[in-house]
């Protein structure tokens, strides 16, 4: 039996598929299977595949199953997984060689976390240079710490001003069959889903490497789509958690309950810029009861103030607890030795020696 399996699910990725492979082909160190869940693709998938299965006996297994969805795809997927661990890959994104054996190394060092996740370098499409994220200073990982046991992960993510989880992550295969099971209702939210439901007292590993290399699509990210497809995922799952708050922890809380304050006046802005500021306010007015603070109003006069005083939003990023470095190369995200790349300078003598 294969140490770990890289899950791939696709759903028409003829673009990407094929390079999402490579990385997972290319990785060292650990016994591993593929397995491929094409969820009913409809353009050339379904050839790229059995033509890379063909060139990679033994290698590659794929599944076809009738379209299911994201959520689905992924549990039938755990469900025919035969290693102990499973590595999650999106069949757009790409990972280190050394991905899949730093993350099953983190959860051998920590037997009571259930997951491990790593560093990103985020990236536009067709690009060389990308960005760095879940960086170890928002984790406020100790100088040198390769994997940092994070006891209460929903808090951790949030306090770093990410997300409330990821996908992009390697599971112990007992877990994500069980209790780390997805939600097949959730398409959209299902990794935050997941994470705030599963992980209020259980721990995660984080690995301190850019392990990750996070594909940025334009019309993914467009912010009117954003607030159509998360409007109502995004607040079902606050409101489920808030159902059974005595099972939250206070940190846990009021950290949940920024996040929807943060994402839900971030989705009317956005509301506001794409679609016209009649439909922002109309967002801020339907979630007035869960929304309401001070940024709920100042985003209210924002959305009435003159259209050319929006230009200056669409500049704007909010400041995180760590800097990102813009224009990574690719080169420098595939060093040989990943858990360097952030590791602090060593000092030799009176020179400082290492990574910058």
């Amino acid at each position: 039996m294969a140490e770990a399996c890289v899950l791939i699910t696709v759903y028409n990725g003829a673009p990407w598929i094929g390079e999402a492979l490579d990385s997972a082909l290319a990785q060292q160190g650990t016994d591993l299977e593929i397995l491929v869940v094409d969820d009913g693709s409809t353009d050339a998938t379904p050839e790229i595949l059995d033509r890379r299965a063909a060139l990679a006996p033994g290698r590659i297994r794929v599944m076809t199953i009738e379209h299911a969805g994201r959520s689905r795809a992924r549990n039938i997927g755990a469900d025919n997984v035969e290693a102990e661990f499973v590595t999650l890959l999106d069949a757009d994104d790409r990972m280190h060689p050394l991905r899949v054996k730093l993350e099953c190394d983190a959860l051998r060092a920590h037997p009571d976390a259930v997951l491990s996740f790593s560093g990103r370098w985020n990236f536009e499409d067709g690009a060389d240079v990308g960005t760095w994220g879940f960086t170890p200073g928002a984790f406020r990982v100790r100088p040198g710490e390769a994997f940092t046991r994070l006891a209460d992960p929903i808090s951790a993510v949030l306090a770093a001003g990410e997300y409330p989880g990821t996908n992009a992550c390697t599971c112990r295969t007992s877990w994500a069959r069980g209790p780390g099971r997805l939600d097949p209702d959730y398409q959209v939210f299902e990794d935050g889903e997941r994470w705030i439901r599963c992980l209020r007292d259980t721990p995660v590993v984080y690995v301190a490497a850019p392990l990750y290399q996070r594909r940025l699509h334009p019309t993914v990210t467009s912010a009117a789509r954003s607030m159509e497809e998360l409007e109502a995922p995004l607040f079902a799952v606050i409101d489920s958690a808030r159902s059974d708050w005595s099972r939250y922890n206070r940190e846990q809380r009021a950290r949940i309950s920024r996040f929807e304050q943060s994402a839900g006046v971030t989705l009317a802005r956005s509301a506001g810029l794409e679609r016209g500021r009649a439909t922002g306010i109309r967002f801020l007015f339907r979630h007035a009861r869960r929304l309401h603070s001070l940024v709920w109003w100042r985003t209210l006069a924002f959305l009435l103030t003159p259209a050319p005083v929006h230009a200056t939003w669409r500049r704007w990023r909010p400041k995180g607890l760590d800097p990102v470095r813009a224009g990574v190369p690719l080169a420098e995200v595939m060093a040989p030795d990943p858990l360097r790349i952030w590791a602090p300078p060593r000092r030799t003598g009176g020179a400082v020696a290492g990574p910058r």
